[in-house]
C-alpha cells in the first residue's frame, strides 16, 4: 500500500476557516493598538520639537522658532544663524501623515535663555495642540511658561 502525501480539501478548508476566525477576532484590537501608538508617537514628536527649539535657542544664543502648520499637519524648528539672514531648519520637518493636527498657535518662539517669548511675529507661548486619528484624539498643552503636558 502506497501512502499519498499532502492535505485533503476538507483539511485545508478547516485550517483556513480557523485562521479567518482568529483574524476576525484579533484583527480590530491590533489595528486599534497600532493607531494609538501612531497617535502617541505624533504627540511625542511635538514635545520633542518643543524641547529642541528651547535647546537650540540656548545653544545658539538666538531666538528659535517652533513652527506649527495645521494645514500641512507638520511642525519644524527654525533658528536664524545670522548667515545672510537665512533661517536654518533644525531637526527636519515632522509630518503627521495619517491624522489631523490642529493648534491655536502657529509660531512659538524661545529667547536665548530658552524662555518662551511673544515678541515680533511670535504667538503667545500658551498653546493647545490636538492630534486626531480616525476617532482617537490626544492633546498636548503648553503653558505660558513653556511647560508641556498631555
Amino acid at each position: 500500500m502506497r501512502f499519498q502525501h499532502g492535505f485533503t480539501v476538507v483539511e485545508i478548508t478547516v485550517v483556513l476557516t480557523v485562521a479567518t476566525l482568529i483574524m476576525a477576532i484579533a484583527g480590530p484590537p491590533l489595528v486599534r493598538i497600532h493607531q494609538r501608538a501612531q497617535l502617541r508617537q505624533a504627540v511625542d514628536s511635538m514635545a520633542a520639537s518643543h524641547s529642541l527649539a528651547r535647546a537650540t535657542a540656548i545653544q545658539t544664543g538666538t531666538v528659535a522658532e517652533l513652527h506649527i502648520d495645521p494645514a500641512g499637519d507638520q511642525h519644524w524648528v527654525q533658528v536664524d544663524t545670522g548667515a545672510a539672514a537665512v533661517a536654518t531648519t533644525v531637526g527636519g520637518i515632522v509630518r503627521f501623515k495619517r491624522g489631523d493636527l490642529s493648534s491655536d498657535r502657529t509660531l512659538l518662539c524661545f529667547d536665548p535663555r530658552g524662555m518662551p517669548t511673544s515678541t515680533g511675529a511670535c504667538d503667545p507661548p500658551d498653546a493647545t495642540i490636538v492630534f486626531r486619528l480616525v476617532d482617537l484624539r490626544d492633546t498636548l498643552t503648553i503653558t505660558g511658561l513653556g511647560r508641556v503636558s498631555r
